[in-house]
């Protein structure tokens, strides 16, 4: 019994060091940017998602999706303290150079 009860943890063990191994992929041809918004906490303000799809636009990248995230950061809840929230951009791979040179980041 206790033997079985052992293959039965290492089997399970195994499987879930398996499961979600390997970061998403985005859509073949496709990148993520990401770009602080620049809003603070109690205070908002920072850009919105439409003014950085404008910057990305000025550089020449096209914008295939857009949405608003969180760096993934923890801030002490001070107000005037950054918030975290960030602009995220799916834009074609072969512009990451473009974006980058306008500010954005790779994800």
């Amino acid at each position: 019994m206790k033997r079985f009860f052992l293959v039965v943890c290492c089997a399970g063990l195994a499987a879930c060091g398996s499961v979600g191994g390997q970061a998403p992929q985005s859509p073949q041809g496709h990148a993520e940017v990401v770009k602080p918004l620049g809003s603070r906490q109690c205070e908002g303000g920072g850009s919105t998602l439409e003014q950085l799809q404008v910057q990305l636009a000025g550089a020449g990248v096209r914008v295939l999706a857009a949405a608003q995230g969180s760096d993934g950061r923890m801030y002490p809840a001070v107000c005037g303290a950054p918030d975290g929230r960030v602009g995220v951009f799916t834009i074609p791979a072969g512009q990451v150079d473009a974006a980058a040179n306008a500010g954005f980041q790779a994800r």
